[in-house]
């Protein structure tokens, strides 16, 4: 699993960097800039980029540390909030990458974004 954690963090980056040089110095509005259906849709992008790099953090701390975390004591409670912190982070970075694709208008997602 780290091995794909490492391959989504390369390919964010490469995303957001493409994003970055696309839209850097140009006078253009964003919608024409990136093609997009309606102004807000660059907050939704510019959130959902933030949203997949958090959830990676996420993701990787729990996978170096286990669900019990860096520390000293055994609490069941600290362990559930991991559990549940761990399987909110990988929803919601799903539902981000699946926004990132409606946004961009990629071919072949319908009946996927539910």
């Amino acid at each position: 699993m780290l091995r794909e954690l490492l391959l989504l963090q390369k390919y964010s980056s490469a995303f957001r960097e493409m994003i970055n040089a696309r839209v850097g110095g140009s006078e253009r509005p964003l919608k024409k800039l990136l093609r997009l259906n309606n102004e807000a849709d660059w907050e939704f992008l510019a959130a959902a980029m933030d949203i997949v790099d958090d959830a990676s953090s996420a993701i990787d701390h729990v996978q170096r540390f286990g669900i019990g975390g860096p520390t000293k004591y055994e609490e069941i409670g600290e362990k559930y909030l991991r559990l549940y912190g761990l399987l909110s982070a990988t929803y919601i970075q799903q539902r981000a990458i699946l926004t990132i694709y409606r946004i961009l208008n990629v071919p072949g997602l319908r009946g996927v974004i539910g």
